[in-house]
């Protein structure tokens, strides 16, 4: 279990920290990803961007390490989809990162992914939520406030067609 957003992003900047170095483009799914993707991409020397803010363009992520953060997965289809638009960036190496995830979401990434790190898979997965003490809404607004360049624009229902 973890305590909260930042505590996940202490523990997946070391299962990362061979990513460092490297510039990373930390791409958040979520505004609750972009809390846990301002202190990582800060520990690895990256930048972040989100992908929860609409009407974005897609920034350079051609020859990079792209890097992209949920706060866990249960399904994994918003994670899939986000990987294949990545995918068609052309990045050098791309990296699914999560801190939990259930089993059945891995399986469904990891041919999207050149690289799936994912902290704690629990055998009974009900929800993200259950995985941390501390786990507020966070607005978008603030996950907005998040230095970023421009992002990778997926569609509103680009989940659903991945599926």
């Amino acid at each position: 279990m973890f305590i909260d957003r930042e505590d996940a992003a202490t523990r997946l900047a070391v299962a990362l920290a061979g990513h460092a170095g490297s510039r990373p483009v930390v791409l958040a799914l979520t505004p609750g990803a972009a809390v846990i993707g301002r202190s990582l991409a800060a520990s690895l020397g990256g930048e972040l961007d989100t992908l929860c803010a609409p009407q974005r363009r897609a920034p350079d992520l051609a020859g990079r390490t792209v890097i992209l953060l949920d706060e866990g997965m249960a399904t994994g289809s918003p994670m899939r989809t986000a990987l294949r638009a990545a995918r068609a960036k052309c990045p050098a190496q791309l990296v699914c990162a999560v801190p939990v995830a259930s089993a059945q979401a891995l399986e469904f990434v990891k041919d999207f992914a050149d690289e799936v790190v994912c902290l704690h898979k629990p055998v009974v997965f009900d929800s993200v939520r259950q995985w941390y003490r501390h786990f507020p809404p966070v607005a978008l607004e603030e996950a907005e406030a998040a230095p970023r360049r421009e992002i990778l624009h997926l569609p509103a229902d680009a989940a659903a067609r991945a599926a």
